[in-house]
């Protein structure tokens, strides 16, 4: 008996009309996870007796969620909505903030073995992302989104699309300032944007589509215990600019621009001899990034 090992790929294209499916174009960075997210909707009616009288499909929902390891930052465009490319030559930059409309993307997960088959999400928009890296670790994103549909493809053809040649941003890359003022003392951080999707009504099976309302956005970051300067600002209800930079060199960074924040502090007292610590989160009145690299539009 023999066994062939199933390859994973993951893949996506930006679609030009919503829920139709885009050809594939590029990675996430180096995935780790992939969950289509597959609901059946379904209405229980009972009548009078301990049985269903009947169960009744009504559609079905997809909510995929993707993990990875970023490479770049392009994928913040459709997690943001608004991008701003400039330069000529590279590097080239990009600012990204949060805008009124969001590009959906078609995404393609794929096992391949002896042959290949895959699930294909259209209509595919970021709900939520988190952006995080602890001690000694690599940042991770998490995108949680919803999709208008989910099919099977088989057989699949693998486009071979090559991922980067660039390492993750570690850990040791991220820099952490406030006011101006660093701080070198992190030993975990995380920025959250969540769009707040809500649906529209149901076309057939599958939710037409989906509304934005008002985004939120916040940071949060565990440091050592030094000083009360993050519970003084909370006590004074004092807004600070903040910085979050995951710098590889120069030319190659992603920097959060947290402005005009809101501090909400807290500091656990473990008596039993453990190293101090404190959580800061961030709740900023606006957010950008800024990218910088060798792409020259996102």
């Amino acid at each position: 008996m023999s066994s062939t090992f199933q390859v994973r790929k993951l893949y996506y294209g930006e679609e030009t009309t919503y829920g139709s499916a885009a050809t594939m174009s590029d990675v996430f960075g180096l995935a780790t996870t992939f969950n289509a997210g597959p609901e059946l909707v379904a209405e229980d009616i009972r009548a009078g007796d301990r049985v269903y009288q009947a169960r009744l499909p009504i559609g079905l929902n997809f909510s995929p969620s993707i993990e990875f390891y970023p490479l770049t930052g392009k994928f913040l465009k459709y997690v943001f909505g608004k991008v701003t490319n400039s330069g000529t030559a590279p590097p080239y930059t990009h600012t990204i903030e949060i805008g009124t409309s969001l590009k959906s993307i078609t995404v393609e997960c794929a096992r391949i073995g002896a042959s290949g088959v895959a699930e294909r999400a259209v209509g595919v928009l970021v709900d939520s992302m988190k952006f995080s890296v602890d001690a000694d670790g690599i940042a991770t994103v998490s995108l949680d989104c919803r999709a208008k549909q989910v099919t099977k493809v088989s057989p699949y053809t693998d486009p071979n699309i090559a991922i980067p040649s660039k390492t993750p941003y570690k850990f040791t890359d991220m820099t952490f300032s406030v006011g101006g003022t660093a701080y070198a003392i992190v030993t975990s951080a995380s920025i959250t944007v969540n769009n707040n999707l809500e649906e529209r009504p149901r076309s057939g099976d599958y939710i037409s589509g989906f509304a934005l309302t008002g985004a939120e956005y916040e940071a949060e970051l565990d440091l050592l215990f030094e000083d009360y300067t993050f519970m003084d600002m909370m006590l004074n209800k004092s807004t600070v600019d903040a910085v979050i930079n995951f710098q590889r060199s120069t030319s190659d960074y992603i920097k959060f621009t947290l402005d005009d924040c809101l501090v909400e502090w807290e500091g656990e007292v473990d008596f039993a001899g453990d190293v101090l610590t404190q959580t800061v989160r961030l709740k900023p009145k606006t957010i950008t990034v800024e990218v910088k690299d060798d792409i020259a539009a996102y």
